[in-house]
């Protein structure tokens, strides 16, 4: 029970620091848009998505391979070495890989972008590496220490120093997107050295040869996964910078910001998931049912979401940004449907991580990733920014499949798929409605409103009369669990 109890801990603590950075990214959503060209907007989301790949490929896995080792250790100098060996090996191979990369910063921009002015951009960006690398090992040894509620002041004080940076040299000092990069490189400098403090007694002046190769040999398998992750949800702006203006990647981030509301909440899902799933794991009938009936709820309360952000994402875009990104809302469904299609993967995928086969986890985003780049070869040319959307949702709609039809030969999950496709079809409909009234009515007014809130309404009632028995069920539930909380009554 004191384990449980921990866990339960940990993941508030997690999800608290999960959540704040969220938060404080959408917090500074509409300040870039309000302050920033869609040009320059665009810019920063292609040099954090070329980062966020960058580091993926060079952290090698060794995070897990530190996890995995730190573990076997049986004292604390132990347990040091472990995170020691990684942080040095880490550090030498980041600061090697950053001063290349300043270096060769035109060529690679000219190569990748097909626009060699960049590169005062990406030298900025990638001058993060060495902080970012370091913060990487700094969290797992706060995790892997139990120390979450650290953590998670650690994370939401060091993004609030940073998002305080980027506001100050954008609007007081007026250096545009100059000033998000700077804000951004000072502000990791900043949380390196509360990082340092925090943690300086995990590491150690020393270095383990044998112990370095055993690392890299456990975590290198786990980069194709990585990377081809990053690839899945981040490559299609590679291709719109060599193919369309640097406004569209401005406008694809625009949609994928109101598309992060659907996110998180399934970041918060998947983040109770996986410990509630295995706990259930050896009753095999009762895992089975279960399963069943969550995927029943998240294809329901993730369904309304959607189409709440989908049929009023014009109005949020407006609320959020400014009226030239209004063709941003036009994606929003496609923002929205892509992470929810990849969460559903830790349910229907559930049978083989049971069974330990967790290399379909690398074969999966491996698949969807060659799909998603392909697509991106084909619809970009001719569908701009909304073949890039489109792109991304397949690849995460390839990934779904291969983890339905490989969990269910291992765990045979039942659910109403008629209902499912039916409720699909409705979405679609609506959507498509709210974006045919949206281009009837150019200047926003009250009937636009009504038939919006009217879309909605007969969205909540097919849906509900579809699966009437889930709603009551899932309604007595939570009633349940509110009166069982305020009286305090026990399980």
């Amino acid at each position: 029970m004191q384990k449980i109890k921990q866990l339960a801990k940990d993941t508030i603590f997690y999800g608290v620091g999960s959540a704040a950075q969220k938060v404080i990214g959408l917090f500074m959503f509409p300040i870039y848009t309000r302050l920033l060209s869609k040009g320059e907007f665009g810019i920063q989301d292609l040099m954090s998505s070329a980062l966020a790949i960058i580091s993926s490929v060079l952290i090698l896995g060794m995070d897990s391979g530190a996890s995995r080792y730190y573990y076997d250790s049986e004292d604390g100098q132990a347990k040091k070495l472990v995170l020691s060996t990684w942080l040095w090996t880490q550090l030498a191979l980041t600061t090697l890989a950053t001063a290349l990369l300043i270096i060769f910063a035109p060529a690679l921009c000219g190569l990748l972008f097909k626009d060699a002015s960049l590169s005062i951009y990406f030298r900025l960006a990638v001058a993060n590496l060495p902080f970012i690398q370091f913060l990487a090992v700094a969290y797992l040894a706060l995790r892997l220490g139990f120390k979450s509620k650290t953590y998670s002041i650690v994370i939401v004080s060091g993004m609030l120093i940073q998002a305080l940076f980027c506001i100050l040299f954008v609007t007081a000092f007026r250096w545009g997107i100059l000033g998000v990069f700077y804000g951004q490189l000072i502000g990791n400098v900043v949380k390196f050295v509360i990082a340092v403090a925090v943690t300086r007694h995990a590491y150690a002046f020393a270095l383990s040869k044998n112990l370095f190769k055993r690392i890299l040999a456990f975590g290198v398998p786990f980069v194709p996964a990585s990377v081809s992750l990053w690839l899945l949800n981040y490559s299609n702006r590679l291709f719109l910078v060599r193919s369309n203006s640097m406004e569209d990647i401005g406008i694809l981030s625009a949609a994928m910001r109101v598309g992060s509301i659907v996110a998180f909440a399934i970041t918060a899902f998947r983040t109770a998931w996986g410990p509630f799933a295995f706990s259930i794991a050896n009753d095999r009938d009762l895992s089975r049912n279960t399963y069943s009936k969550v995927l029943t709820y998240y294809s329901m309360l993730i369904s309304l979401a959607m189409v709440l952000l989908s049929v009023f994402a014009r109005e949020i875009i407006l609320i959020l940004a400014t009226s030239s990104y209004r063709s941003a809302s036009s994606l929003v469904i496609y923002t929205c449907l892509s992470p929810t299609l990849w969460g559903a993967t830790y349910i229907v995928g559930m049978g083989f991580q049971l069974e330990k086969k967790t290399y379909h986890v690398t074969v999966m985003t491996l698949i969807g990733a060659v799909a998603n780049i392909g697509l991106n070869f084909l619809l970009i040319p001719s569908m701009g920014v909304e073949g890039a959307a489109i792109a991304t949702l397949v690849g995460n709609f390839v990934t779904l499949l291969y983890s339905y039809f490989i969990g269910r030969r291992h765990m045979k999950l039942v659910f109403n798929a008629r209902s499912l496709l039916f409720v699909s079809i409705l979405m679609g409909m609506v959507v498509v409605a709210g974006r045919i009234a949206d281009a009837a009515f150019f200047d926003w007014s009250m009937i636009l409103l009504s038939l919006k809130v009217g879309l909605l309404m007969l969205f909540c009632a097919f849906s509900f009369f579809l699966n009437r028995k889930e709603w009551i069920g899932l309604g007595s539930n939570l009633k349940r669990e509110i009166f069982r909380r305020i009286i305090r009554v026990p399980r």
